[in-house]
């Protein structure tokens, strides 16, 4: 990838080069990353919200009936704004991708990969989500390891066109790594965690100020988690990148991507 940031030769992962070269990477390139990710960030987020509303009408529509929380809304509440983040996710690292190596961003060519992966693209990342859950749910440590066990997946199926395989490549490119992948995930999330702290807080405030403004204020958090949202997308799609490029780099000898979304 043309401008992807020269790691040392050495044989350890450089969790704070990493970090560094992800966040210098974004600021470099905000202009392109920041764009293509707001508006599906105001889609993912917007819909979120009105499924939110929804379900809260059809439970409050039924408040004496304890089975009313499990109502269709209910599930679509879960799932719809999962299966979208997944499709953002996977066109922000398309696009990303293409900004490394400085390449012109293709719209119709992410959507295109999209569909063309997008049973494996929704199985994979759903069974990783649950696995990373499951895990979680273990006193958090097993959350942690299997998050950087399946760290690059993402890369690995839409780079390399793993398909099904990807959980399994994945695995391949961080065993030995794992613990200092999760060092600087945590890095990257804590940043990304601040952010939606401090959007939080101004939408809150704003409420609490004038409660009859809170559609209003409604708006403007939709607005702010959005913002926040197109960010992280960005951040997390350089760093799965930069991490998939370095771990090929340390077990097979270099990484060049130029041209793979040929």
């Amino acid at each position: 990838m043309s401008d992807t940031p020269d790691f040392p030769s050495s044989q350890k992962l450089g969790a704070g080069r990493l970090v560094g070269a992800t966040f210098r990477s974004y600021f470099q390139n905000f202009g392109r990353l920041f764009l293509i990710a707001i508006i599906p960030a105001l889609v993912v987020n917007v819909l979120a919200s009105w499924f939110s509303a929804r379900y809260f009408a059809s439970f409050m529509a039924n408040p004496n009936d304890p089975m009313a929380i499990f109502n269709l809304d209910y599930f679509v509440l879960i799932f719809a704004p999962t299966i979208l983040g997944i499709l953002v996710q996977a066109f922000i690292l398309l696009a990303a991708a293409d900004v490394l190596q400085g390449q012109a961003i293709r719209v119709g060519n992410y959507v295109n990969r999209i569909l063309t992966m997008i049973v494996p693209l929704l199985v994979v990342s759903i069974l990783v989500y649950l696995g990373v859950v499951v895990g979680a749910m273990l006193l958090i440590v097993p959350g942690l390891w299997l998050a950087a066990y399946w760290s690059v997946y993402l890369p690995a199926l839409l780079v390399e066109e793993r398909g099904f395989g990807a959980m399994g490549r994945s695995a391949q490119l961080t065993q030995g790594y794992r613990w200092p992948i999760v060092g600087a995930g945590i890095l990257i999330l804590l940043v990304v965690y601040v952010l939606s702290i401090v959007s939080g807080l101004v939408a809150g405030y704003g409420m609490m100020a004038d409660p009859s403004t809170m559609a209003q204020f409604s708006i403007v958090g939709t607005i702010l988690t959005s913002l926040v949202a197109a960010v992280s997308y960005g951040v997390m799609a350089l760093f799965q990148l930069l991490l998939f490029t370095r771990l090929i780099d340390i077990k097979e000898g270099g990484s060049d991507l130029a041209g793979v979304f040929e």
